[in-house]
């Protein structure tokens, strides 16, 4: 796991394991949960400071369980993470310091197996699921859509309804108002950047892989701390291989490459505003 400049500058390599992933930096900016894996051989949720000290293991688990897609609560208490501990995704929630952890979807669907993200009141978290959708698609996974739980509630409410499509990497605006995702609606195996609103309304497409000279596939969005911009890593189709990241305005436009390197480069996750 490395963090660096905006301009992709001052590469700094935090973790020194080659199996960090998932990074999500804590809203005040001082620690980093990732994904790492355990004794087990499982991914963990682990935590780091921000200068990369004091690595601290969060979850454990002796049989096949892996753990991923951490998200803190906007007040730093909590962490949402999903769990295949009970011998299928769900959606969890632990707090802080790995303790007291709760399934919050508790269904035989795979909640949460492509990423979940928190609304900035606290109140709401957007999950992927394949609970509405087909499951005879051949491939790695399953169908899913993007669906948002309601906490105070318990109600659960379907977001995009794409039949035949996954809708993964969800990742909710510092505004509040839409959830940047990526998709393999409408190009059948490519897989573009789209945002919507929170009541499911004004589907709108960001990249256009069939206007690149080189085909590429899109990965996990995430919007700057003040909502202008998405970062994002786009690879080279075939194999995931040379994924670069990437930052865009937030409609699509203004594209700039931040790595140039022969390896994969994925999950970009913002420093909190000071």
């Amino acid at each position: 796991m490395y963090i660096m400049n905006l301009e992709g500058s001052d590469l700094t390599n935090l973790t020194n394991r080659g199996d960090a992933s998932n990074p999500a930096w804590s809203p005040d900016g001082t620690l980093i949960a990732f994904v790492g894996y355990g004794d087990a051989g499982n991914n963990e949720i682990y935590v780091i400071n921000a200068d990369g000290s004091d690595q601290i293991r969060l979850t454990s688990n002796e049989i096949y369980a892996p753990d991923q897609f951490p998200a803190w609560s906007p007040d730093g208490t909590q962490i949402a993470f999903t769990s295949y501990r009970d011998g299928n995704w769900e959606v969890y929630l632990m707090n802080a310091d790995g303790s007291d952890p709760i399934n919050l979807t508790n269904h035989d669907a795979a909640d949460g197996q492509h990423g979940v993200s928190w609304s900035p009141d606290g109140t709401q978290i957007v999950f992927t699921s394949d609970r509405d959708t087909e499951k005879n698609r051949v491939g790695p996974s399953d169908f899913s859509n993007l669906y948002i739980f309601d906490l105070e509630s318990d109600e659960i409410v379907r977001l995009t309804f794409g039949p035949r499509d996954s809708d993964v990497n969800p990742d909710w605006s510092p505004g509040g108002d839409r959830i940047v995702f990526v998709s393999d609606r409408g190009f059948g195996r490519w897989w573009e950047i789209y945002t919507v609103n929170t009541d499911g309304s004004n589907l709108i497409q960001l990249t256009n892989e069939s206007s690149n000279e080189l085909v590429y596939t899109y990965r996990s969005p995430a919007w700057s701390p003040d909502g202008t911009q998405i970062a994002y890593a786009a690879c080279a189709e075939q194999l995931m291989v040379n994924c670069e990241i990437y930052i865009m305005e937030a409609d699509g436009s203004s594209l700039i490459q931040l790595t140039n390197d022969e390896d994969v480069d994925l999950y970009p996750d913002w420093e909190p505003s000071p």
